[in-house]
């Protein structure tokens, strides 16, 4: 190979061999560098150097010598970790806020939170009723929403991020989190500014298991917390089909059991508590204990699974706080 010819008579023969690849590139021009140090050993001569010249080595792949290691060029990508595990919540307001959570829920592939007023969300009832002096937010973990509806609409910013929304009623409000999860706003119709009021002062913060009325000591191998929600003073948390755990203020256990009769009390860990075997055709279990204010119940889909032994040793093993004050509350793991 001594002319220009020969050179791209071979290109032609190996195109097939070629790679597209910006790393092979990029690698085709560092080796490009030793080539030229190397020329006359390789005979290449006067041909070579036109070839450099004329910028043909990048997309010359058949000459790399296919026994040495890739060329790696930039940083290695690494896998990111999960955006967060089913039972975390990263959803709050600003400090000053003149909004509330009212109640959330967190569960695989979204969190959900009411958020209303200050003036109006003084008891669940009124909050339920008081939808016009607030929104519902739902935040989708990364890749499980599609925003074509809201990129039809309008842009705008709020404080500290650009945000889209829909002209259709009623009005939605979005935008995306750097982590890749999307936020989307609903409200009543013809409630577009007072979506965009509580839209301004939600926060996103680190995800975490939210503070719960109870702490579980033990839990029975292979179960896996996947979801919690919480609203005024109940809450609840659950571990697949298996388990439920929930928790309410009340002292009066057979109004919370209605239709059921109330059987003699045992007492665990100092706890009165009642158990609930269901019917023959349905496995399950509910386990209620009175602890404080609160009425807590765990109930088993399936005693097979989680035996009354198993729930006897949660019981025992679990701490509780103050259904009426959250302040009391804690992580529950």
């Amino acid at each position: 190979m001594t002319t220009v010819s020969d050179l791209r008579r071979a290109l032609d023969d190996h195109s097939a061999d070629a790679i597209v690849d910006f790393a092979v590139v990029a690698g085709a021009r560092s080796r490009g560098l030793r080539l030229r140090r190397r020329r006359r050993l390789l005979s290449v001569g006067t041909a070579g150097a036109l070839a450099l010249a004329a910028g043909l080595l990048p997309v010359l792949p058949v000459l790399r010598d296919r026994s040495a290691p890739p060329v790696v060029v930039g940083p290695a990508v690494v896998a990111s970790p999960a955006y967060r595990t089913p039972a975390q919540l990263g959803i709050t307001v600003i400090d000053g806020s003149d909004y509330v959570i009212t109640e959330f829920t967190a569960q695989a592939g979204q969190q959900t939170a009411e958020i209303r007023h200050k003036a109006t969300a003084t008891t669940a009832e009124e909050s339920a009723r008081s939808v016009n002096n607030g929104a519902d937010l739902v935040v989708y973990d990364p890749g499980l929403f599609d925003p074509s509806a809201l990129l039809q609409g309008k842009q705008g910013v709020l404080p500290g991020r650009p945000v889209m929304y829909s002209l259709a009623d009623p009005p939605m409000v979005g935008w995306q989190e750097p982590s890749g999860a999307w936020a989307v706003a609903t409200g009543p119709r013809g409630a577009l500014k007072q979506v965009l009021r509580v839209a301004a002062d939600v926060q996103m913060t680190t995800p975490s298991v939210p503070p719960m009325p109870f702490r579980f000591g033990w839990v029975p191998g292979g179960l896996t917390l996947d979801r919690a929600s919480t609203r005024w003073a109940s809450a609840q948390v659950g571990f697949g089909n298996a388990l439920t755990v929930s928790a309410q203020q009340s002292d009066d256990p057979a109004g919370v059991i209605s239709g059921k009769t109330l059987p003699s009390p045992v007492t665990i860990a100092g706890h009165q508590t009642w158990y609930f075997a269901d019917a023959d055709d349905n496995p399950g279990g509910t386990l209620m204990v009175a602890a404080g204010d609160c009425l807590v119940q765990l109930a088993a889909r399936d005693r097979s699974t989680v035996p009354l032994a198993d729930v006897r040793r949660m019981v025992e093993a679990m701490e509780f706080a103050t259904c009426a004050d959250p302040a009391t509350w804690g992580p529950p793991l």
